[in-house]
Formats: C-alpha cells, sequence, structure tokens
C-alpha cells in the first residue's frame, strides 16, 4: 500500500505539468493549436539566445577569428570559460551559445559582431523582432540575465515567430540540433535541449533559466514533413511538456494535398503548378474546408484559396 502511494504521487509529480504562458503553433502557416497567456510579456531568460545567433550567423562572419579581450570579463551564470586574451572564433562561439547557454559566448559574440559594439548588436537584435512582427518583444542585452536591467521581454507567440524564421537557416539548424560539439581547443560542448534526446523528431531546441523568468524553452519537431514549434514560460518538467504537446500534435494534425505539381489549361490559360498546395489540419477541419478559384487578370495568376472555420490559405500559380 505504501509503495503504490508512493508510486501515484511520483506519477501526479511528472504527469501534473503545465505552462504559465504556452503556444503550439504550425510552423508553417503560423495556425495556432493551443495556447495559453500567448501574449502575456515576461523575461525569457536565455531563449533569447535564439535571437542573438540568427543575427550573428546573418550579420557576421562564420570564418572570423578573434582575440576576446574586455568584453567577456563581467560575464556570469552558463558560461563556456572563455578566458581574456584567448583566440576564438565565430562557428565555435555560436555552438557554445546555443548548446552551452553560455553568457560569455554571447558578450564576445555581441561585442566582435556589432563592430566591437555591443549596443549596436542590441540593435540589430531589436530591428530583427521589428522585421518578424515580433510586436511585443525588446531586447535589451545578447545573453537574457534579467537581475540588472530586467532582462529581454517578449512573449510565446512572438517567440514562436522567431523560430519559425531561424528554422529556415540552415547553419542555425546544423547547430541547434547537435547533440555533442567539441571545439577547437578540444572541450565538448554538451546540448541541453533534452528533447534531442527524449522525442525523435525535435529539429531545433533552446532552454532558459533565471529567478525571474523561471524555466523557458522553445523548441521545434518536424515529422512527416510538419513543423510544429512549441513555446513556454515559467514552468517545471518543461521538455516532458513539448513532447507531450508534439505527441497530440502530430496524433491530430495531417497533411492534405489539394492540388499536385502539374501543368494545366483552366479557363482557357495554361497554368505553371510549380509547387503543390499541401494544407495541415485535423480530418474534421478537412472535410469541412472548401476551396475557391479564380484568375487574377492583372497579376496573370491562379488564385487557389482554402478556407476553413480555423484559417484561410493562399496559393498563387502564374499562367501563360
Amino acid at each position: 500500500m505504501k509503495l503504490c502511494m508512493i508510486l501515484c504521487f511520483l506519477f501526479l509529480s511528472i504527469t501534473n505539468v503545465y505552462a504559465d504562458s504556452y503556444i503550439v503553433m504550425d510552423g508553417e502557416d503560423l495556425t495556432v493549436y493551443r495556447s495559453r497567456n500567448q501574449d502575456v510579456v515576461q523575461s525569457i531568460a536565455s531563449v533569447s539566445k535564439v535571437m542573438t545567433a540568427i543575427v550573428a550567423i546573418e550579420k557576421g562572419e562564420l570564418t572570423d577569428s578573434w582575440i576576446v579581450k574586455e568584453e567577456i570579463r563581467n560575464s556570469y551564470g552558463s558560461m563556456i570559460y572563455l578566458q581574456q586574451n584567448q583566440v576564438v572564433n565565430l562557428i565555435d562561439l555560436l555552438y557554445g551559445l546555443l548548446l552551452e547557454s553560455g553568457n560569455d559566448a554571447a558578450n564576445a559574440i555581441a561585442y566582435h559582431v556589432g563592430g566591437n559594439d555591443t549596443n549596436q548588436f542590441i540593435i540589430w537584435m531589436n530591428e530583427k523582432a521589428s522585421e518578424l512582427q515580433m510586436k511585443n518583444t525588446v531586447y535589451r542585452n545578447p545573453s537574457g540575465l534579467d537581475d540588472q536591467d530586467g532582462g529581454n521581454l517578449s512573449t510565446v507567440y512572438d517567440q514562436a515567430l522567431l523560430m519559425r524564421y531561424c528554422l529556415q537557416n540552415d547553419i542555425f539548424l546544423q547547430i541547434t540540433q547537435t547533440k555533442y560539439f567539441t571545439n577547437q581547443l578540444h572541450q565538448q560542448y554538451v546540448n541541453h535541449n533534452k528533447l534531442l534526446w527524449n522525442f525523435p523528431y525535435t529539429i531545433a531546441g533552446k532552454t532558459g533559466y533565471t529567478l525571474l523568468a523561471q524555466h523557458t524553452l522553445v523548441s521545434a519537431a518536424r515529422k512527416d514533413d510538419i513543423t510544429c514549434i512549441v513555446v513556454s514560460f515559467e514552468m517545471g518538467e518543461e521538455a516532458y511538456f513539448h513532447q507531450r504537446q508534439y505527441v497530440d500534435f502530430y496524433n491530430e494534425i495531417q497533411a492534405y494535398t489539394l492540388i499536385r505539381e502539374q501543368v494545366s489549361k483552366i479557363a482557357g490559360k495554361l497554368v505553371v503548378i510549380d509547387q503543390p498546395f499541401v494544407i495541415h489540419g485535423t480530418k474534421e477541419e478537412f472535410q469541412n474546408g472548401h476551396v475557391l478559384m479564380f484568375m487574377d487578370e492583372d497579376n496573370k495568376q491562379l488564385v487557389v484559396k482554402w478556407q476553413s472555420d480555423v484559417r484561410t490559405n493562399c496559393m498563387y500559380y502564374d499562367y501563360l
């Protein structure tokens, strides 16, 4: 009886997990399937390093090497333990940033890529957020530490938008889904994202924690060419929570091909279908949806629109 009570307690402790804020988003068309407090703004801790990484990849030169100096002197918290006057390179630091969540790596990257100006790098972070329509996001530093300046503020919705953008970058994907990496000094970095070991379809992720933010996690998975993004703030057992959301998502959502690649004559026009029209949804949603097609004479395009109670998807095909 006593053993039974202990086992029951353990079972409840790992299954009754929740996020104060979370979102489950389709990585293709941004449909939100489930969410809680998706627009509540809070400190996001080291999830911030997703933005640091993508800005560095886009603005920096991956082959750059340089000597780190004063910019890492006041780094603390999660570290890869850089030393002043150490020779570093950008690609190694990006692995240290995303796998080990090195705050010293974040500071070194921001200072160098910003042209020896961390403030310039932070400006770029906020410009990228604006470009991606992350309307409730502000970045104040490249690391996510929040005990001095209040940290970087965002929502689970905005962070899902950012992850969706980052998934289109091959370098980011290569780094974030690496379990182990050995740098030029033969030091090994281990990815903190437990989902890489526990859920086989995981393709990206970044963990975070501070006393103010509590646990934060953004992750992405891909199965049968369907991408799902999950973001959670302020929770425990976050990896288990994400895994459970993915299982539920892939049990419910399927891909449906409405139009396949072909060249067809429609309404007297030769239309080139150069990519299939694929929508994601539940079986019930697909059955209740409907397709509209019309010719846009001004742009010489066939417009195909699929509409349901949940969403509207459009594709545009040129005609001759």
